[in-house]
């Protein structure tokens, strides 16, 4: 589902795929947080969300645990998550604004 101009929050419907092992929603124009209902999916082996415009914190359970398994480039709003995605922390995003 990558490169297809999807606009707008993260799609609903997707959260229902609970069985899904891999999903890459990159370079669209997504927006808002990333859900934590993809912490819950049993089977999610890879989470491509790169180049889109998401913001918040990020999860750091199941796929979101290993840096590998997750990628989130592009996405300039993005703090917390685990230490080995690089991301910033929220206090420092505050006190850059």
């Amino acid at each position: 589902m990558d490169h297809n101009y999807f606009t707008g929050e993260f799609p609903n419907s997707l959260i229902s795929l609970r069985g899904i092992e891999e999903i890459d929603l990159s370079h669209n124009n997504l927006s808002g947080i990333i859900t934590k209902d993809f912490a819950t999916f049993p089977f999610l082996q890879k989470l491509n969300l790169s180049f889109n415009d998401f913001q918040g914190d990020v999860p750091v359970e199941r796929v979101f645990s290993n840096a590998g398994a997750v990628s989130l480039a592009g996405n300039d709003k993005l703090f917390g998550g685990i230490p080995e995605l690089e991301l910033p922390l929220w206090i420092m995003l505050v006190k850059k604004a």
